[in-house]
Order: C-alpha cells, then sequence, then structure tokens
C-alpha cells in the first residue's frame, strides 16, 4: 500500500500545474505550485494569449522548467496535472508520433496518429528538449481536477481515475488523493486569479528539433524515474 509519506516527504518535490482560460478575451492564465511536505515552496503563474490547452501544456512547460533548478536538492521529483491531453501528450503519446521534415530543410515536426500535426508542439518540443538536455529525471501523474474533498463519491471518482490513468495496480491510502486534490484546486485557483490581475502577456520559448533522432528509450527512462505507485 502507497500511503501519504511515501509521496510527500523531505525528499520528494511534487509540482502542481494548470490553467484556466478566458475564452472571450482569448486570454489563459497558467502556471505551478512546487511542494515539499506539506509546504508550499514556490510558486509562479503567468498570463499569455492562447487556448486552454497552450495554457495546460505550458504549465507544464513552466514546472519542468523550474525542476531543472532543483534537481540537485531532490531525488524525487513529481508533476501532476488535470489536463489528460496535455500530460498523455508529453508522457504517452509521443512515443506513437511521427517526426516529418518540415518545409524549412532543417527543421522536424511531431505528426499524430491521424496524420495532422500536432497541436502546441513548439512547447511539448520545449519539454522534451529541456528534460533531455539536462538530464532531468522525473515523473508525470494524470488526476482529475475540480475534486470536492468533503465528498466520497468525488473522492473516490478522483481515486479510480488516478489509478488508471497512471497504470497504478497497488492499493492508495485515500490521503494522498485528498492532498493532490488540495494543490490542483490551489493552482486552478490561483491561475484563474492571476489571469484578470497580472498586467503583462509571457512571451513562451519556442524550440524545435533539428534533426529525427529522438532517443525515445531514454527519454522514457528519464520520465519514469521513480516506480512509486507501483512498487
Amino acid at each position: 500500500m502507497v500511503v501519504y509519506s511515501d509521496l510527500f516527504n523531505a525528499n520528494t518535490l511534487n509540482i502542481f500545474c494548470d490553467a484556466s482560460t478566458n475564452d472571450q478575451n482569448k486570454i489563459t492564465g497558467y502556471g505551478f505550485i512546487a511542494v515539499v511536505e506539506k509546504n508550499i515552496i514556490f510558486q509562479d503563474t503567468r498570463v499569455s494569449k492562447g487556448t486552454n490547452n497552450f495554457g495546460e501544456i505550458s504549465a507544464i512547460d513552466m514546472a519542468v522548467h523550474y525542476a531543472i533548478s532543483q534537481m540537485y536538492n531532490f531525488p524525487i521529483i513529481n508533476i501532476f496535472s488535470d489536463s489528460q491531453i496535455s500530460l498523455f501528450a508529453v508522457r504517452d503519446w509521443i512515443f506513437n508520433w511521427k517526426v516529418v521534415q518540415s518545409n524549412i530543410n532543417t527543421m522536424y515536426n511531431f505528426m499524430n496518429s491521424s496524420n495532422e500535426l500536432v497541436a502546441n508542439q513548439q512547447i511539448i518540443n520545449d519539454i522534451v528538449y529541456t528534460i533531455m538536455s539536462n538530464g532531468l529525471r522525473l515523473n508525470f501523474f494524470h488526476q482529475k481536477g475540480h475534486v470536492n474533498q468533503h465528498s466520497k463519491t468525488s473522492m473516490e471518482n478522483a481515486m479510480k481515475l488516478f489509478k488508471k490513468s497512471n497504470g497504478v495496480n497497488t492499493t492508495i491510502d485515500m490521503s494522498i488523493i485528498k492532498y493532490i486534490s488540495k494543490y490542483n484546486s490551489m493552482i486552478d485557483d490561483l491561475s484563474r486569479k492571476n489571469m484578470y490581475t497580472t498586467q503583462y502577456l509571457s512571451i513562451n520559448p519556442v524550440r524545435f528539433y533539428t534533426d529525427n533522432n529522438l532517443d525515445y528509450d531514454q527519454y522514457y527512462k528519464q520520465i519514469h524515474s521513480n516506480k512509486i505507485f507501483n512498487k
């Protein structure tokens, strides 16, 4: 059984990402909260033009860059997101994508199984590039958003989704789901609040692969660095 202290302890950095979007104004607020044990050690949010998916993947990108600054301080780093499309993209689906040459001879792009260009791939490229080039080792976890921590049914549904999304085959103490839901709600609220109070728009980095030789085996190892939930 995985208990609270297996995830929340002094040697583990847990980073929770989320985004909020004003569809009418095409503005998204996004960011992360970094937690060690029960303490928030850092948080950051940004505002940019873009869709909700752009905000969600950008929040993960922010978390990865922050993880680089902490990679020698914590042997275990976990990144959580309630965006299935964003988290699955960098953790699961990327291994089924094709890398094809673009119209610019030196650039390569990701194509999905429907032979369509992958959306927001400049941010996905940055995530992969940052992880690989820095030797970062971490774990990505998908969680349910907007969980009512006072509802038994809501918590049970969150547990089921967490285990299914992350391939967990062992028993998890419900306190873990309670706390990851708590911090997900906190960054959700913070990103929404700052979307209306922040006075600047951020500019995200844009990187594209200049070759089609991504080491998928090495990338897989780096984003599945610790078997916390399948011991």
